[in-house]
């Protein structure tokens, strides 16, 4: 698993690429069926310490290993990539069972793990650690907040949406005043990553970070959008007689 042939540059909408996705989008959809299920306190309780435990033993894993590759530099490890603070915020929700706190990050969630899985910032093949570590802690924290979503009982609304927008704006604004700081990158603030290469050299970055906040509101819209739509599926089904899906998110 940490064999240093497996250092390749990892090939996007490859059969592999297309493998994950599906094997994401099958979990994703495995989850939403088994709903009902889950709601159940034991199994809630479960699923929920036992995701979080599996995060937290994976990030720890892959400290380690990058600190043995290339030495601990505190300003770099320090969580403040959407997907890194996410994956940290959503162990810390599924271990202490904090709901409110997955309102919040859940847009995050959303749009981390669907940026990150099209736009794969990853440079090891299958069965490299990196590779596993990669997809699992993006798809787990993505599952993770979606499990919040589907297990509780209290609805959705578009204002949990502008609430994740306003607290996202905020940690942006500080983030990119580290990164000046510091000559740091963190969530792509201050650069594109380098598949927009083309962007990073014929724009100035402030007109790609303005860019980059507009395209993030737009998919939490896309995501919420989402939801609504499968919130109407569900009571059509619910009306059904005999349909297993008998209760809504």
């Amino acid at each position: 698993m940490f064999n240093p042939s497996l250092e390749q540059p990892f090939q996007m909408f490859s059969l592999v690429h297309f493998i994950v996705l599906s094997f994401s989008l099958l979990l994703i959809a495995l989850l939403l069926l088994t709903r009902n299920y889950f709601k159940q306190p034991r199994a809630k309780t479960i699923f929920r310490i036992s995701l979080g435990l599996s995060l937290l033993i994976v990030e720890s894993i892959f400290v380690i290993w990058s600190t043995r590759m290339g030495g601990f530099v505190l300003k770099e490890f320090i969580p403040l990539g959407l997907c890194a603070l996410t994956a940290r915020l959503t162990m810390i929700a599924l271990i202490f069972n904090l709901e409110k706190l997955s309102r919040v990050i859940l847009p995050w969630a959303f749009v981390g793990a669907l940026l990150s899985f099209i736009v794969v910032d990853m440079s090891y093949q299958f069965p490299h650690f990196r590779f596993i570590h990669y997809f699992f802690v993006h798809l787990g924290f993505l599952i993770g907040n979606i499990f919040f979503l589907i297990t509780n009982e209290t609805k959705y609304s578009y204002k949990d949406v502008l609430w994740s927008s306003y607290a996202l704006i905020g940690l942006s604004t500080a983030v990119l005043i580290y990164n000046f700081i510091f000559t740091t990158n963190h969530m792509f603030l201050n650069r594109l990553p380098d598949a927009f290469d083309f962007l990073n050299d014929s724009l100035p970055w402030y007109i790609n970070t303005i860019g980059l906040v507009l395209i993030i509101f737009l998919l939490f819209n896309l995501f919420y959008l989402i939801y609504m739509l499968f919130i109407k599926i569900s009571k059509i089904k619910r009306k059904k007689p005999g349909n297993i899906l008998t209760n809504t998110i």
